[in-house]
């Protein structure tokens, strides 16, 4: 059982053992693929973190792994009001470049810090994955157009994070997958690359739920 979601903290390291009894592992969120892997992460010598949370998620995934919670996954997540997916982000190769720039990084750091795989969460930015959504005016391209751009950052996000990872567990919350086309020909397209790279991790999507007789908001899958 993995809970969802934690934060680097003091008790991870103190009480390791005994969460080991209750928990497998825990989704580690930065936030945004965007800027909390900016913040959190870094991109690079030249884009270095700016705050302490890669060092102190470090700490508590040592600890962790010790004393037996293994299934630890570094998360991120779509944003609702940031500007991918529109037709200014989807039909541009920069934006596909810094896609790729920024999984990289996910990648490199959750195999780095010990952690069993990556949780991507996807679903925030639903209204947009729909082709009618007010966003979309049609004007010099089609919806084929948006949706083969879809799919090549798809693979972009994917081949990047096992190009640097390539045993990771990858998670996806996928939303309403499959009335949504450019939601479905994303996840779609990451799916392939990794079944093109043979990679062992697996493709799993989340389901979040509260534990029996819970009285918190500590989501779980099992």
């Amino acid at each position: 059982m993995l809970a969802y979601s934690a934060q680097p903290n003091a008790y991870f390291n103190q009480r390791a053992a005994e969460i080991a009894r209750i928990y497998d592992g825990f989704f580690f969120t930065i936030g945004s693929w965007d800027q909390g892997v900016a913040a959190n992460l870094g991109l690079g010598p030249d884009a270095p973190p700016s705050t302490d949370w890669r060092r102190r998620a470090g700490e508590n995934l040592s600890n962790l792994v010790k004393a037996g919670v293994t299934e630890n996954l570094l998360g991120v997540y779509f944003g609702e009001s940031d500007p991918w997916p529109s037709p200014e982000t989807l039909l541009s190769a920069d934006y596909t470049k810094k896609l790729a720039r920024h999984f990289s990084a996910i990648g490199k750091a959750a195999k780095a810090l010990g952690f069993r795989g990556v949780s991507i969460d996807v679903e925030y930015p639903y209204p947009r994955y729909s082709l009618d959504h007010k966003v979309y005016t049609y004007q010099g391209y089609t919806a084929q157009d948006l949706l083969a751009a879809t799919a090549e950052q798809g693979r972009a996000v994917m081949s990047a994070l096992l190009g640097e990872f390539h045993d990771a567990v990858v998670f996806v919350l996928p939303g309403e997958m499959w009335n949504r086309p450019i939601s479905r020909a994303f996840q779609m397209a990451m799916l392939r690359v990794m079944a093109e790279k043979d990679a062992p991790g697996g493709f799993h999507l989340e389901c979040g739920g509260e534990p029996p007789h819970s009285s918190g908001s500590i989501g779980t899958t099992a």
